[in-house]
């Protein structure tokens, strides 16, 4: 299924706390830091997005299902597959001690050999 979403990541996400987006060197930490992300999705790397989600992260898919940081760790384990992560028409935005990175996210997902 290909799913066209959305995104709204804060810096409670991003590093699990505390980043700051004023300096372009900055906005590109955050912008490797969804990449990392998005890489660690298509992998199942578990490890690596229990260090970037936040404690308190809320997910909320374009079905309007929400998840928190334990469902989506759990639910990335399962046996659906992604395929691929694509964005666009990214902007991030500072906020005091915060970074609100929006995106266009075009990703494949969905059960193995059904995609």
């Amino acid at each position: 299924m290909k799913t066209h979403i959305l995104a709204l990541i804060a810096a409670s996400v991003v590093f699990g706390g505390v980043l700051m987006a004023d300096t372009a060197a900055d906005q590109k930490a955050v912008m490797a830091t969804l990449e990392t992300m998005a890489k660690a999705t298509i992998a199942k790397d578990v490890a690596t997005l229990e260090k970037i989600y936040g404690d308190d992260v809320t997910y909320a898919h374009s079905s309007a299902l929400t998840e928190t940081k334990a469902q989506v760790l759990k639910n990335i384990q399962g046996p659906s597959v992604t395929e691929f992560m694509k964005f666009s028409d990214t902007t991030i935005r500072s906020y005091g001690d915060t970074a609100l990175a929006k995106r266009v996210v075009d990703f494949r997902n969905g059960p193995p050999g059904k995609l």
